[in-house]
């Protein structure tokens, strides 16, 4: 696919999640059965990066669990994000603003260089139009991971 193409498809992903965010985060209250299986496999003591976090209902999820490690999501979509810091309760997780077709340029930027135990990246791949966007964000992933790190994605 060339860029031109591939920019103007992820522009209207963009638009679409900034100008839809809260409906869309209102439609998406419960995990994916897949994903609670998922989490079942999660120790406490892990650190996850959760890339595509939207309204951070996963991670919500693993602080309601007694996850005990550094949690982060990201996300490029501001009313998502939104969404996951204004969750009732104690809420020990970060969130942060961070399009994920950038990623290799960010975590060259320190700001989230930290090697994950687990990162994680439910329904977000898809949404990377481009094989050279999607490899270069897998190479990133790999450079963020601890040696015995693990990706997964669905």
């Amino acid at each position: 696919m060339n860029s031109a193409t591939a920019e103007r498809l992820l522009a209207i992903n963009r638009e679409f999640y900034n100008r839809f965010g809260e409906q869309f985060s209102a439609t998406r209250q419960r995990l994916q059965p897949g994903v609670k299986k998922i989490l079942e496999t999660i120790q406490e003591d892990v650190s996850v990066l959760d890339l595509g976090c939207g309204n951070g209902h996963f991670l919500r999820e693993l602080i309601r669990r007694g996850h005990k490690a550094a949690l982060l999501g990201v996300d490029f979509s501001l009313p998502l994000l939104r969404d996951a810091e204004s969750a009732p309760g104690e809420f020990s997780a970060r969130f942060m603003e961070i399009d994920i077709t950038k990623l290799s340029v960010i975590s060259n930027q320190s700001l989230i260089t930290d090697n994950w135990s687990l990162i994680t990246a439910f329904a977000t791949l898809h949404h990377i139009p481009s094989t050279e966007i999607r490899l270069d964000i897998l190479r990133t992933v790999k450079k963020l991971l601890k040696p015995d790190g693990k990706f997964i994605l669905s």
